[in-house]
Parts: C-alpha cells; structure tokens; sequence
C-alpha cells in the first residue's frame, strides 16, 4: 500500500530526508548509500540526502555537508539520546542546525520505539513504514490513523491490546532510550 501511494508522487517532489543516526558533542553519523537510513527512504519513495556515501553502516559527517544538503525532514534514531529540541534549540556541542529548512519548518522527528530500536529492522518494521511514509507525505496518508493502525497491528501480531496512549507511546520515545548505545 505504502508503494502503491508514493509511486504516484512526482519525482520533483520527492522530499529529501536526512537519519541522524548518532549525535554528540564531538561526531553527527548518518546514514549513507549501505545503511538502513536508504532502505527506509527507498520504501518511503523519499531522497535520502546522503546515498553520495558508500562506506557500509554509520558514516561520519560534519554540518557543512549537511547544510549543503539541506534536508527537508530529519529522523533522529533512538541509538541517540538526542531529540528535535536538540536540533532546536543547538543543544549538543557547537552545532548550528538553525539554517537547515526542517529545523527552520520544525520537520525533525524522533524515530518510534515499539519493542526495540526502529532505525533497524524489526517487528515494529510495517508500523515504522507507516510512520514515516505518513510523516513525510501527510496528504498521501491522510487516511491513515497511525494509533489504530498501531493497535491493530499489536493486536494482530502479538494477541496484545494497547491503549490509545501505550501506541501514542510508541511515536514519542524518551531521550533516555539511546542512552548506552
């Protein structure tokens, strides 16, 4: 289904999205070409601004790059305690992340956390999609009810019945999930 509906969206309208997989004081690692960040952008029939990098897992980049890729929506994984206010508010190091279009449009996102981390593949996986597809392209997934697709994917897979708020749960994850990694 999430194919089927991107497929339909113009090349030229492509969004251009950057995984901020790692973050600290001292290093921004993302996610080139061989990494799990391409897949999802693939999937999701967005850009991945970094898929010029072939080295194979996280790959290290500066603001400079990142500022001439200028992505429109940032994923900041949960094997990273960071969160959007960080890149608000410049919170880690001396990062300048004002003058990068999602955070100026305030489209930077925490990935979910169901029953692990969702940057990687898992059976959070068919929720995860959903998310993304739905946050980078609204209009095309306007339809999609994100907390009841969540439960019933719960209730489906698993015999679990969430509440409206353990699903909601899933979406904000605490700072505290990427610590120790």
């Amino acid at each position: 289904m999430v194919q089927e509906r991107v497929a339909k969206i113009d090349p030229a309208d492509k969004e251009n999205v950057f995984f901020l997989f790692k973050y600290s004081d001292n290093s921004i690692m993302t996610s080139g070409e061989h990494f799990f960040g391409q897949w999802w952008a693939d999937a999701i029939g967005a850009t991945n601004v970094a898929k010029e990098l072939t080295t194979d897992n996280a790959v290290a980049v500066n603001m400079e790059q990142i500022y001439k890729w200028n992505p429109q929506n940032i994923f900041i994984t949960n094997f990273t305690e960071s969160g959007p206010d960080d890149l608000y508010n410049n919170t880690v190091g001396s990062y300048d992340w004002s003058g990068i279009d999602a955070v100026q449009s305030k489209q930077v996102y925490k990935m979910p956390l169901g029953m692990y981390r969702s940057y990687t593949p898992g059976v959070d996986t068919p929720i995860t999609l959903l998310w993304l597809a739905k946050t980078v392209y609204p209009a095309a997934f306007a339809d999609i009810d994100i907390t009841q697709e969540t439960k019933d994917y719960y209730k489906e897979v698993f015999g679990i019945e969430l509440t409206d708020a353990q699903a909601e749960s899933i979406f904000t994850p605490v700072a505290g999930a990427g610590a120790g990694f």
